[in-house]
């Protein structure tokens, strides 16, 4: 008698923001907590991360919920949006998770730097402030 395998859950929740140092993404999701009872071999093994189509990363816990990304590992042009699937132990993969959009600019309210700030608001004169 053969037993279908199935196919675990994806993850939910996905999200994409500006990770937390410069020049990463960090992506987070909602773990699978639903795992099947043995003999069932669709629980989940690890999260694989993929960035527009394409598997650029795994994570290999069955817990994790986040992964920090470098921009410079994932290719000359930042991707588009960010999905993850589960993976099994014996290697079956889940669909995709909800997809995540890449945040396509820095975060604001850092002020530049004192030169930057010169350059972009020109000489001011310092006693009328114009």
């Amino acid at each position: 008698k053969i037993v279908p395998v199935g196919l675990p859950d994806p993850p939910t929740h996905v999200q994409v923001e500006i990770g937390p140092q410069p020049g990463t993404l960090l992506v987070s999701w909602q773990p699978v907590i639903n795992q099947p009872k043995p003999p069932s071999r669709a629980a989940v093994h690890s999260y694989l991360i993929y960035a527009d189509g394409k598997n650029i990363a795994q994570v290999p816990q069955a817990t994790a919920d986040h992964v920090v990304l470098r921009l410079s590992d994932l290719s000359d042009d930042p991707p588009i949006f960010i999905t993850v699937r589960t993976k099994t132990k014996e290697g079956s993969v889940s669909s995709d998770s909800n997809v995540a959009r890449v945040p396509r600019t820095q975060p604001t309210g850092v002020p530049p730097p004192p030169s930057v700030q010169q350059q972009l608001l020109g000489t001011i004169d310092p006693t009328t402030g114009l």
